[in-house]
C-alpha cells in the first residue's frame, strides 16, 4: 500500500505544486479530503495518477495507421502523416494537475462541441494508430465517416460498454464528455484520408 509520501513521489511534484495537484487529482477520484481519506483510498487516486500520467507517456511513436472497412484496407506510413498525426493530443492530457491541451488538437476540429451522429448510411471506416512504446505495439482505434454533401469529416470516439472502449482508456482516459461521441475531424486529417480513399478506389 502506497502512503501519501509515495504517491507525491511518484507524481515528480515540486514541493509548491504537490497540494494544488493532489486536490486536482482528489477530486478526479472523487474523494474531498486527501488526508483524512482512508489508506485504501490511495489506490484509487494512484491509477488516476496512472491515468493522467498517460497522458505523455502515450505519446509514443506511430508507426503506422491503418484504414479499415467492408473492401478497404490502408496503411498510411509515411513520415510526415505520422508526424502529423501523431496520437496524444486532446483531452487526457494535464499540466501541474490542469487540463492541458487544445481544443482543435490531434484529428478533431472542436473538441467543446460534439456533434449529432452522422447518416448511418455513411461508411463507417476504422482508424487505428498503431504505437510503439518499447514493449509491443499499443493500438488506439476511432471511427472515421464523410459526409460527402457537407464535405466534412467526423471522428467517433468508442464509449463505455463498447468493444474498444477498455483497449483505448488503459492507454489514454479522455472522459466521458469525449469518449462516446462524435466530433468533426480537421479539414488537414480529412483531407489526406479523403485522398487516399478515393485514391484507392474503394
Amino acid at each position: 500500500m502506497l502512503g501519501t509520501t509515495e504517491v507525491k513521489a511518484r507524481c515528480g511534484l515540486t514541493p509548491e505544486e504537490t497540494r494544488w495537484s493532489l486536490t486536482h487529482v482528489c477530486y478526479k477520484a472523487n474523494i474531498v479530503d486527501l488526508e483524512a481519506s482512508p489508506m485504501r483510498k490511495i489506490q484509487k487516486i494512484v491509477l488516476v495518477l496512472f491515468t493522467m500520467s498517460l497522458a505523455v507517456f502515450a505519446q509514443g511513436n506511430i508507426y503506422k495507421i491503418n484504414l479499415s472497412a467492408p473492401g478497404l484496407a490502408i496503411e498510411i506510413v509515411d513520415a510526415k502523416a505520422l508526424t502529423d498525426f501523431r496520437f496524444g493530443p486532446g483531452p487526457g492530457n494535464f499540466l501541474n494537475g490542469a487540463p492541458y491541451w487544445k481544443s482543435k488538437s490531434w484529428i478533431v476540429d472542436d473538441w467543446d462541441h460534439p456533434v449529432a451522429e452522422p447518416d448511418k448510411s455513411l461508411r463507417r471506416v476504422q482508424a487505428t494508430f498503431s504505437l510503439d512504446r518499447g514493449r509491443g505495439p499499443r493500438l488506439y482505434v476511432v471511427f472515421y465517416v464523410f459526409d460527402p454533401v457537407a464535405k466534412q469529416g467526423f471522428v467517433y470516439l468508442p464509449g463505455r460498454g463498447e468493444p474498444l472502449y477498455s483497449q483505448n482508456t488503459n492507454l489514454l482516459y479522455r472522459g466521458d464528455d469525449y469518449e462516446g461521441h462524435w466530433f468533426r475531424a480537421t479539414s488537414e486529417w480529412t483531407s489526406h484520408v479523403q485522398t487516399l480513399i478515393e485514391g484507392s478506389g474503394k
